[in-house]
């Protein structure tokens, strides 16, 4: 499906919180994360760096993929 029939098929189910797996990778569904279809919308897996997106309020990580010595700024959860 694309992303217009997605995204409000994804808010009519009234999702909570919405899981995006691929990241910056082939098939990213990053489209539909973008209309904000979820009250809270996080990114894991797939990349690990952040998304560039505002309407991605989390992303999962760990002390490898981002130690805590690290230089990054992320803006702050919602």
């Amino acid at each position: 499906m694309g992303v217009c029939v997605d995204a409000p098929s994804l808010a009519c189910a009234q999702v909570d919180i919405l899981v995006e797996l691929a990241g910056h990778t082939a098939h990213n569904r990053l489209g539909v994360l973008a209309y904000h279809p979820a009250p809270i919308q996080v990114t894991w897996i797939g990349y690990p760096n952040s998304t560039g997106l505002k309407a991605c309020d989390y992303r999962f990580v760990d002390a490898v993929v981002d130690p805590p010595t690290t230089k990054q700024v992320l803006p702050p959860p919602p």
